[in-house]
């Protein structure tokens, strides 16, 4: 597939931890548990576990950081409205459901990057847009916020991007899927690099969620207990090795 125009553009930073990073890729794959794996996983759960699993996952999340009172501007749902508002947003383990936030909020682009779409391995790529392969996930859906499907891994598809480009959300990415913590610290440097000014990141059950503990503000929503990270010049700190 042709490569995409806009990805090559915003994945344009020459990381000096390049080779660092690709040795860290390359580890976390030998630790990464494939419990998801739509092969494996009707051994494991039965038949269409994969797809209900994933399914439920996605539906919890939308409702979790969708849900708010509109008169409450310090409601988790307002703030992220606010936030994203004609900015970038990607979603690290992507989650479909979130598509529907970023447009909600009138984010300009939303983009799943994924280490595992069960795509074949030549789409393994980060400046390959996959969104034409599933027409499905933008059926109904009217909007000017652009939509990307990337399959690549996250540290590697994150160490390419501009600093200060972007909004992030990071979604059951933790060491039950990659037992590295080294991985999950660099991607909480290279997240807290390219996050934009302003910027924030939210989540839950992503182990790289904790090292950003002392690099970014931290917002308490009024209405769920799920903090937002917000950066912020004189916060931004490289985790510790």
């Amino acid at each position: 597939m042709e490569e995409n125009k806009q990805l090559v553009e915003l994945l344009d930073y020459d990381n000096p931890r390049k080779a660092e990073y690709q040795r860290l890729v390359q580890e976390s794959e030998k630790k990464q548990t494939h419990y998801l794996d739509r092969k494996n996983s009707p051994e494991i759960f039965g038949e269409s576990s994969y797809d209900i699993l994933h399914t439920n996952f996605d539906r919890a999340l939308g409702r979790r950081f969708l849900r708010g009172q509109e008169d409450d501007p310090n409601c988790f749902a307002n703030i992220i409205k606010k936030a994203l508002k004609g900015n970038i947003l990607i979603d690290l383990a992507g989650t479909t459901n979130l598509y529907d936030l970023a447009v909600n909020s009138k984010a300009n682009m939303h983009i799943d990057v994924n280490r595992y779409f069960y795509e074949p391995e030549d789409f393994s790529n980060p400046f390959i847009n996959l969104i034409d392969r599933y027409p499905y996930m933008r059926e109904d859906i009217e909007s000017s916020t652009e939509h990307f499907i990337v399959q690549a891994d996250a540290l590697d598809f994150v160490s390419r991007l501009q600093t200060g480009s972007a909004c992030f959300t990071i979604n059951g990415l933790d060491g039950n899927i990659i037992n590295h913590p080294d991985y999950h610290k660099a991607l909480a440097n290279e997240v807290a690099r390219a996050t934009k000014e302003n910027g924030i990141v939210f989540g839950v059950f992503s182990d790289s969620l904790q090292y950003l503990n002392g690099k970014f503000s931290i917002i308490n929503p009024s209405d769920i207990s799920l903090p937002i990270f917000s950066k912020s010049s004189n916060k931004c700190k490289e985790v510790k090795e």
